[in-house]
């Protein structure tokens, strides 16, 4: 047997549902199905009666499954040994985040993170929000830095600890001289979505969460910009906006990046939350912290 024919039986034993158990491992009901067969057939007896609802799970399966569970918490616990060990010795960290996030972190905190952890390194491993967990499972990344909205929960991996550090309002960016922001400065009010009907508008590219968030509210809202240009970098999109090109949406955040940039809140904002990812067993080492701990003050500012 292997790794992942012994966590088909655990999650069935826990789950005592086809369907259930495959969703969570996320592979098929009949692949699941045809793995348990596999199984049974090379132990020569039946692990669970099928022909109830849920699932019964015979003497022999349950003694099979606490088995299966004892070893998998084995192997876990001795590769996250190992994989510990030989971080230690690279002292590398790992961070999957979007270059716009890396270089801001990089900017206002490497330098004193450097003095604190001379011999430790700092590696960005480029990725969308899209791929960030599955970067943590396969041991590419230590940490992720990924934006979740509230209707994300459903889809959280039980490998991964999901430590949210705070919610990010997402606003407009344009020139100091856009009738946008002089509205803005005179009546204090944020700007309605109505008003970006026909605007010239800066897109985010579509890999981008920032991109998914936008056309869902523009659909809502029934709001048509005209698109300019798509964009996957960030801090190019406000410099356009900056330079008069037209406006963009991103996170307030980036305003530390570009103070001349004009900002104005959006009505009905564009809200969501920020989680640091690492594997659910994981210990972070000091180095690791220090940074989670960047990331939250850098977040506080905005």
């Amino acid at each position: 047997m292997n790794i992942a024919q012994m966590e088909y039986i655990v999650a069935l034993s826990e789950d005592l549902n086809i369907s259930r158990a495959a969703e969570r491992l996320y592979i098929s009901s009949s692949a699941l199905s045809q793995s348990l067969t596999k199984i049974e057939n090379e132990l020569g007896y039946p692990l669970f009666l099928r022909n109830t609802s849920p699932l019964l799970i015979t003497p022999e399966g349950k003694q099979f499954a606490e088995c299966c569970r004892k070893m998998l918490n084995l192997y876990s616990t001795s590769t996250t040994s190992i994989e510990n060990a030989l971080r230690n010795r690279r002292k590398h960290i790992s961070l999957a985040m979007s270059t716009e996030r890396m270089s801001l972190l990089l900017y206002y905190c490497y330098p004193e993170f450097k003095k604190r952890f001379p011999d430790h390194i700092l590696i960005q491993q480029e990725g969308f929000y899209t791929t960030h967990a599955a970067m943590i499972e396969k041991g590419i990344a230590d940490l992720a830095l990924t934006p979740l909205s509230p209707a994300s929960s459903g889809s959280l991996r039980n490998s991964l600890t999901y430590e949210r550090i705070c919610s990010e309002e997402l606003v407009l960016y344009c020139n100091q001289e856009h009738p946008l922001f002089s509205n803005y400065q005179e009546t204090g009010q944020p700007v309605p979505w109505t008003m970006l009907t026909d605007q010239y508008f800066i897109q985010q590219g579509k890999e981008k969460y920032t991109r998914r968030l936008l056309d869902s509210r523009f659909d809502k809202k029934n709001v048509h910009p005209t698109i300019i240009m798509e964009l996957n970098n960030t801090d190019i999109c406000i410099q356009f906006a900056e330079a008069g090109a037209g406006v963009t949406i991103a996170p307030k955040v980036f305003h530390r990046k570009h103070p001349d940039a004009a900002v104005v809140p959006l009505e009905d904002p564009l809200v969501w939350d920020l989680h640091i990812l690492y594997l659910k067993d994981k210990r972070l080492s000091d180095p690791e912290k220090y940074i989670c701990q960047c990331i939250k003050d850098l977040c506080a500012w905005s």
